[in-house]
């Protein structure tokens, strides 16, 4: 096998993933996460896991002076719980910069946690017709532009919000605010999207 990674072409383990990938969709069915939820298209989440590597024997996992490490950057398609991209990366390499190179289905959910909180790329979601659901950053400085009418269990706030360091008269990089009281956890939560019309218990239901 040491011998084969050396010498056969990357493109070969491409297309295998690829055809594993193929057959597992097809004999899968969705998750029932996603069936209950009932979102119009895919649910994704993104996430990435630094792996521990020691830096004499991978020389190329550069990390830190006496730490070796790679970071597996995955997405994983709730139908059938199956990867939908994988990507390995140098440790330092940076969440956000592996997300903006990310081409999603049209339509699909993205379920993301603070670590890729960058509204430019949330505004190229939003362009591209890609949904996303968040945790708001604590230090976030926004704006309420208008208040929706509150519905669903545990819904404290539903809003539309603009962040001040975007905000000018030509911005239409207006997002969604949702404020869950989460009655389990006995905290309040900050949902940030682009989906306008799900519920908003909806919404809190998919990043639980």
């Amino acid at each position: 096998m040491a011998y084969a990674n050396q010498h056969c072409p990357w493109e070969i383990y491409e297309t295998l993933f690829h055809s594993l990938l193929g057959s597992l969709v097809a004999k899968l069915g969705p998750a029932p996460s996603a069936s209950r939820l009932g979102l119009p298209g895919k649910l994704l989440s993104l996430n990435s896991s630094v792996i521990d590597l020691c830096p004499k024997v991978f020389d190329g996992a550069k990390y830190r002076t006496a730490k070796g490490a790679v970071k597996l950057h995955l997405v994983l398609d709730h139908d059938g719980l199956i990867p939908h991209y994988a990507v390995i990366t140098d440790g330092k390499t940076s969440d956000i910069a592996v997300a903006r190179q990310l081409d999603l289905p049209k339509g699909s959910m993205l379920l993301v946690d603070r670590g890729y909180c960058d509204y430019g790329w949330f505004a190229a979601l939003t362009a591209r017709r890609v949904h996303f659901v968040t945790r708001l950053k604590d230090t976030a400085f926004y704006l309420t532009v208008a208040t929706r009418t509150l519905e669903g269990h545990g819904v404290v706030a539903d809003e539309i919000v603009a962040f001040v360091k975007h905000a000018n008269d030509d911005n239409e990089n207006f997002f969604r605010l949702v404020r869950y009281q989460d009655p389990e956890a006995d905290r309040e939560f900050k949902f940030l999207t682009n989906h306008r019309e799900l519920p908003a218990a909806t919404i809190a239901a998919i990043y639980k």
